[in-house]
């Protein structure tokens, strides 16, 4: 361990681990058991105060590991993976793009599952993505005050401290501040889409479509499309002002696919008007 290291690592406010219990079985990395301690930071103790010393933990433990730079490739090919009916019929209703929204799991996770399957092909790396997503929101965050998009992000997604602590717990919905934080994590630019199922006049979609841009980023590297979407299909508004508001609940990734789009019929209002 470097000098400059161990000298952070005298810290009063850092614990110590070992390398088996920061730690996988076959001796990589465990990020599960990463978030777990920042988890414990955020909530066991004083909120996010402890949770910055945490993060200062967690990055000296990280680079110990060699694993404080992160792989952002994007995986190749998408054309076998299951696809999301629900999402694809949103799509063709209300955007109308020609990409294919995939499944991902709706289990709190399911922003990092989408971005995980960007990346991997599949949702190995969300727990990973998170924790990163986490550490960056915390120790970079007068570079996201700097974002030009700072103000407009916390209109829709509300305190930032408070995602910073809700975030550090396993299977908290994402929002927006994690999008922009794991394009700085990933260093790629992240195109979101907000379905107008509300209507373009709805603040959420002129708010949410968005592309987040990390200012260094290669401008080779493709861009990465996650959408704003729900579990369960909408009714079909028929531009109804008086049908129930549509509420986003669920994050998936948008692909590039030379399979047909999978898709249900969306069933329209019974509303007599």
């Amino acid at each position: 361990m470097a000098k400059s290291d161990r000298k952070l690592w005298n810290d009063p406010g850092l614990n110590f681990y070992c390398k088996v219990c920061r730690s996988t079985e076959n001796n990589d990395f465990d990020y599960k058991k990463g978030l777990s301690r920042l988890s414990v930071d955020a909530y066991r103790y004083v909120g996010y105060e402890q949770l910055v010393i945490g993060v200062r933990r967690e990055k000296l433990l990280m680079k110990a590991a060699r694993v404080d730079r992160v792989e952002s490739s994007m995986h190749r090919n998408f054309n076998n993976l299951k696809q999301d009916p629900v999402s694809n019929a949103i799509l063709s209703e209300y955007y109308f793009t020609g990409k294919v929204a995939l499944a991902s799991s709706g289990n709190g996770n399911c922003l990092f599952n989408a971005v995980s399957i960007l990346l991997a092909g599949d949702e190995i790396r969300a727990t990973e993505l998170r924790y990163r997503c986490t550490i960056e929101m915390v120790s970079n965050r007068d570079k996201m005050q700097r974002n030009r998009q700072f103000n407009s992000v916390q209109n829709v997604s509300g305190d930032y401290e408070k995602a910073c602590v809700d975030f550090a717990h396993d299977k908290s919905w994402g929002c927006m501040w994690n999008v922009m934080a794991l394009s700085y994590v990933l260093n790629v630019k992240i195109e979101v889409v907000y379905p107008a199922v509300n209507g373009t006049d709805n603040y959420n979609f002129k708010a949410m479509n968005t592309t987040f841009r990390p200012p260094f980023t290669d401008p080779d590297k493709p861009t990465m499309t996650v959408m704003w979407t729900s579990v369960v299909p909408p009714k079909r508004r028929l531009f109804n002002p008086d049908s129930d508001v549509w509420k986003a609940n669920h994050f998936v990734p948008l692909v590039s696919s030379t399979q047909k789009r999978q898709e249900i019929e969306l069933v329209a209002d019974d509303i007599e008007y």
